[in-house]
């Protein structure tokens, strides 16, 4: 009997063929999926409305978006696509025949990588992508450049994808980011000194004042009110009807009301009976491991499940020095009438 041919071994560098053509071959299946996006300024609730969107069974939503939406510390592989001088010059001088406009050239290209990423994703998460309706991803922005920078993008790549902006109260937000850097640089990676460290000890233990310094409360103020507002004048103009807006603030005191929203809003299809069941699964207690809302575990990024926490914190420097750089977009997203509050 003849020998049967040895396989070569698969080294590193090598492609295995046979995933590859079932990234392929789900990447056509993905096409018939409707395509939407969580987006918000970071700390106001993307992962849990994400979740949320997650727990329908005709939904699947990636994690939060790396490839080329995020700027410097992080090295975006792909940024250069969305880059319309650089790949207008390319388009000219390619000896490819694309048969594209150069302004959808680098969209065009990115959304290609980025869709055998998500085939990719699906692949491995042994998604049955027969039963799904919906993709979906989770953009989380912390700075103006961001807003500049990706949205005039998106509906070039993903056109008639739906964008749902989640937005919160500010000051929550400034809180929240606070104690996430205490939890990842103190808690988690062992900080022993620093005025992060000691602000946030100092006003837990009755020992500081403040827990903001002005220049850190400025950076968290500026970045909310312009990525929030700036998200909302792009996606309204742009998408219409495509966009909806919803507040943190909302979701927490009607769930009901905000799950059916998000999910009609989308076209998935749900029952009450499905309501209750993502509203159950997706509660702040669940997701905490068995805390009631507002219970506080500074090592958790589910830190206390509450709204309003601000009034804790803010001293009366921090109400004057965040209505000063901010007080448009509280008004405008209904948090304040007015200024008053500023003065305590």
């Amino acid at each position: 009997m003849a020998s049967q041919p040895q396989q070569p071994e698969q080294g590193p560098q090598q492609v295995d063929e046979e995933l590859r053509r079932r990234h392929l071959e789900v990447m056509i299946e993905m096409g018939r999926l409707h395509r939407f996006l969580v987006i918000g300024r970071g700390k106001s609730g993307t992962t849990w409305l994400g979740r949320i969107l997650n727990s329908h069974p005709g939904i699947f939503l990636r994690g939060e978006r790396k490839l080329v939406e995020k700027t410097a510390p992080y090295t975006p592989i792909l940024r250069h696509l969305l880059n319309d001088r650089v790949m207008r010059v390319w388009g000219e001088h390619t000896s490819f025949r694309l048969g594209l406009e150069p302004e959808r050239m680098g969209p065009a290209i990115w959304r290609l990588v980025d869709d055998y990423l998500m085939a990719a994703t699906l692949v491995s998460a042994k998604v049955d992508v027969a039963s799904l309706t919906h993709l979906g991803d989770k953009l989380a922005l912390l700075r103006g450049r961001d807003v500049l920078d990706i949205l005039p993008n998106l509906d070039l790549a993903y056109p008639g994808f739906r964008a749902i902006h989640i937005v919160r109260d500010g000051r929550d937000v400034a809180v929240s980011g606070f104690f996430h850097v205490y939890r990842n640089r103190v808690v988690r990676g062992g900080e022993t000194e620093g005025v992060v460290k000691e602000n946030v000890e100092g006003v837990l233990h009755g020992e500081a004042g403040r827990l903001f310094t002005d220049d850190h409360l400025r950076v968290r103020a500026e970045s909310w009110s312009v990525v929030a507002t700036g998200i909302d004048d792009r996606l309204r103009a742009e998408l219409g009807d495509r966009y909806l807006l919803i507040r943190y603030e909302d979701l927490l005191a009607d769930r009901h009301a905000a799950v059916e929203q998000v999910f009609s809003f989308i076209g998935a299809e749900h029952t009450p009976a499905l309501v209750d069941e993502v509203i159950e699964r997706t509660s702040f207690e669940k997701m905490s491991g068995g805390r009631s809302a507002g219970q506080m575990d500074l090592s958790s990024g589910r830190r206390k499940g509450t709204a309003g926490d601000w009034v804790n914190y803010f001293t009366p420097r921090d109400r004057a020095l965040f209505a000063e750089l901010a007080q448009p977009a509280l008004e405008r997203f209904g948090y304040e009438p007015d200024g008053s509050w500023a003065a305590g």
